[in-house]
């Protein structure tokens, strides 16, 4: 059975040890901590933070990504607001390459219409232009991008996310250069979009594949819920791919709430890979 690149979401940019000893203790070779305030007297501005992070990881030999804040909206049609999203970006770009992040996971943003509005590509040709500005003012960091595909949201909420179909996500990618920017595959998003099965959305990506956060939800709401053991079985053909992802080390970030719904997932998945 070949090893697996187990990858575990945390909130914060601090790791107790006893998380660290979780990490251990369960095989994860990869950490995504998810950036949760970004005013200047917090961790973000501070580099003790970022040493202590990549000494403690490279000393566990542990990968580290970061999540970017939420609320970011790279896609704002309100300049001057998009500008002060795109400053807190490259902030955490900027720890991230103290850090030693290999790649800052990214939600573009959002738009206040339904997904099949013809405003969107203008929205999204925004959130191109803002990513290439920032990779423009890191030139040099190694610390890439990692675009999320999000979730389709119902057409009577008269929202929609940027990335939230395969499309949109060949054009980002075909526009901005391999080496900075990847995709963050999310499992549990893809299964609430209906444009395509999650399968052929990450087949699709799959050349510029970072690593996967791996959840389940109802088919409704994006609820982050634990893998059960039937979900291997209903979903046959995309664990197999899962698993072979892992397998030739890209990350399988299993993103949950709570710890213990996160070794649920990685149990289901051992099971499954035995």
């Amino acid at each position: 059975m070949s090893a697996m690149a187990w990858g575990f979401a945390e909130k914060g940019l601090y790791l107790s040890d006893d998380v660290l000893a979780l990490l251990c203790e369960r095989g994860f070779s990869h950490v995504e901590l998810r950036v949760m305030e970004v005013d200047h007297e917090g961790a973000l501005f501070n580099p003790q933070v970022a040493r202590r992070l990549r000494e403690t990881l490279r000393q566990h030999e542990i990968g580290l990504s970061l999540h970017c804040f939420s609320g970011v909206n790279l896609g704002e049609k309100v300049p001057r607001i998009r500008q002060t999203c795109m400053g807190i970006v490259e902030d955490q770009l900027l720890f991230g390459e103290q850090a030693g992040a290999q790649w800052l996971t990214v939600h573009l943003g959002s738009a206040g219409f339904a997904y099949d509005c013809d405003q969107k590509r203008k929205r999204l040709d925004l959130a191109l232009e803002a990513v290439g500005q920032l990779l423009e003012r890191t030139a040099g960091a190694k610390i890439a991008m990692g675009l999320e595909n999000l979730h389709r949201l119902p057409f009577e909420r008269q929202k929609t996310y940027l990335g939230d179909r395969l499309g949109e996500f060949n054009y980002l990618l075909s526009s901005l250069p391999e080496d900075r920017v990847g995709v963050v595959f999310d499992v549990g998003h893809a299964h609430l979009n209906p444009e395509c099965a999650p399968l052929e959305f990450l087949e699709s990506v799959a050349h510029r594949l970072l690593a996967l956060h791996v959840h389940q939800n109802n088919g409704i709401q994006d609820q982050h819920h634990p893998l059960t053991d039937q979900w291997p079985q209903a979903n046959p053909e995309l664990t197999k791919a899962i698993l072979t992802l892992g397998g030739k080390g890209i990350p399988l970030i299993l993103e949950h709430h709570a710890h213990d719904d996160i070794f649920t997932s990685q149990d289901v998945l051992r099971a499954a890979h035995a």
